[in-house]
């Protein structure tokens, strides 16, 4: 009996030593959460995307869409980290952002007219007392990713010009919807 225990406990050490070594090197970087998408119309799950150090806060959200007089920066009590429920919750509802207008300065009425092709950094936020995720794209393929950002999962993509190549919205965890959709000036 206490052979077959010995030989039970030891293939499962084996067993969880083959899953951990499969893990990618930046685990803490993929926000892949149990989230289903059955049912949910509003489902959109980027390939590419990350959420970013709560330090990293203060640069992220000194974007030139919110340089200048027009500009709606957002009032920032605290940054947060992101738990995988409440990215979750934001990829349930990502297609919502598709129906904002938004501007930058120069132009309002502005929409995204997709979500494909684009990288996303997500950044927790306490603005009056509710908890919002900032949500940061860039539209720009692999190579142009890794060319120009190279540490973008770790880095904010802060970028200057390029119109609807760039853009930044707020998602409000509790009430699930968008507001605030900036772009970038086109030049």
């Amino acid at each position: 009996m206490r052979r077959n225990t010995l030989i039970f406990w030891g293939l499962c050490l084996a067993v969880m030593s083959c899953f951990e070594a499969e893990l990618p090197e930046d685990i803490d970087n993929i926000l892949e959460g149990p989230c289903v998408d059955t049912l949910v119309t509003d489902f959109f799950r980027p390939t590419r995307k990350t959420a970013l150090q709560a330090v990293k806060g203060p640069e992220l959200i000194d974007q030139c869409a919110f340089r200048g007089e027009e500009a709606n920066k957002p009032e920032v009590d605290q940054f947060l980290s992101l738990s995988t429920d409440v990215i979750c919750i934001l990829d349930q509802n990502f297609k919502k952002v598709l129906e904002l207008e938004g501007g930058n300065g120069q132009e309002q009425g502005i929409k995204i007219d997709s979500l494909q092709n684009y990288a996303f950094q997500y950044m927790g936020m306490e603005i009056g007392n509710e908890d919002f995720i900032y949500v940061n794209a860039a539209e720009l393929n692999d190579e142009q990713l890794s060319d120009r950002f190279p540490r973008w999962k770790l880095e904010p993509i802060v970028a200057c010009g390029g119109g609807k190549t760039y853009w930044g919205a707020l998602f409000n965890i509790t009430t699930t919807e968008f507001s605030d959709l900036q772009f970038n000036n086109p030049k």
